[in-house]
Parts: structure tokens; sequence; C-alpha cells
């Protein structure tokens, strides 16, 4: 799964445009041109990465009976076992309880059956290798950051992180807790430093 890619404000003439916006409503009362300015806070993100040398191919041969959560590695491996298999199932085992529910619903409303998503992931990973090329560590989580070869006509070149988390003691699942944030978007942004709107910006 990938994570939608927050807006990234780069440059004055950005920054004018929100302040623009925000302009719709104007005072009845007699009142001063306004002042346009921004206030910034800066949150740090600290994590740590690891280049695997050589890349890690990750197995997708799995079979159900051998599938095992006790190492982010090997959650991956049964995670691409189970969609290169086609198997519904083993793909929602995968993964934290509530990213499973969170599926499930993302599925019933794109009217997708579970025999479509098996359909489409055999199609994308059949003989075809899951290269692993980098792990980070961010907090309670693991991130690993992966490519799917050889690429095909049309893909997007970014490569997508898987994000897991120790569910229970021993057991890591996949998760969706991080789609909204920053890090699993930017952590290979050049000077590691990025400018993000404030919420309250954004129609609700």
């Amino acid at each position: 799964m990938t994570f939608a890619k927050p807006l990234v404000l780069c440059g004055a003439l950005l920054m004018a445009g929100v302040a623009l916006a925000q302009d719709r409503q104007q005072p009845r009362a007699p009142a001063k041109a306004p002042e346009h300015k921004s206030l910034i806070v800066e949150t740090l993100y600290p994590y740590a990465v690891r280049e695997y040398n050589p890349p890690l191919v990750i197995a997708t041969d799995v079979s159900k009976s051998a599938m095992a959560f006790d190492h982010p590695e090997r959650t991956l491996a049964a995670y691409f076992s189970a969609m290169t298999r086609g198997s519904y199932t083993d793909f929602l085992s995968c993964w934290s309880a509530d990213s499973a529910a969170q599926f499930e619903q993302i599925g019933k409303k794109l009217n997708r059956p579970a025999a479509q998503w098996e359909a489409i992931w055999t199609q994308k990973f059949g003989g075809r290798r899951i290269v692993a090329t980098h792990w980070i560590n961010y907090g309670r989580y693991v991130l690993v950051n992966y490519r799917v070869e050889p690429a095909m006509a049309g893909e997007s070149d970014e490569e997508p992180l898987a994000v897991l988390k120790e569910e229970s003691p021993g057991i890591w699942k996949l998760t969706q807790a991080l789609r909204t944030d920053a890090l699993p978007q930017h952590w290979k942004t050049p000077g590691n430093r990025v400018r993000l709107p404030a919420d309250p910006l954004f129609d609700r």
C-alpha cells in the first residue's frame, strides 16, 4: 500500500497564494490592510536508515503454512507471497486488525471483491521479484523501502515503503498508521527539510 502525498509549499509564490485564499472573507467594520505572515513550527522526525548491501530479495514463494510474523522481513515475505499466490485471506492476515478493516472498507467503496484484488495482485507480482533497498527505524515503527523488478511500462519509478509495527510481543504486522505522517513521504528529501501547510488552510 502507498500513502497519499501531502501538499508541499515551496517558495514565496505559493505562500502568497495561501494568504490570498485566506482573504476571501473580509471584515465589515473598518480595518487596516492585512499583514501576511507565516508562523513556522518545527517538528523533528528522528529516524535511522540502513541501506541493504546488497539489496535484499524478498521471498515470494512462502506457503500459507510457512507464513511467520516474528520479524519485519518475514512478515514482508508472507505479505508478498500472499499477493503472488492471489490469496486475499492471507493478505489480510499480514495487516494489523485496524488496517485490515480499513482495507476491507476501501474494497467496499470501490466495489472491488476479493477475487478482483487477487487477480490484480497475481498480474502485478507474478514472475517478478521484490527487492528491499532500505530499512528505517522510526520510533515504534520499521519502514522498508522496496521496488518491484523488472519495471513495467507505465509504472511509476517511485519506490514505495512498507510500514510495520509490533502488534503484540514478537508479532510484526503491516499498518496504515503512518498514512498521513510526513516522514514516509519525505525521508529522502534533500536537506531533510520540507514545508507543509497547516490543516486549517484546507476546506474540510
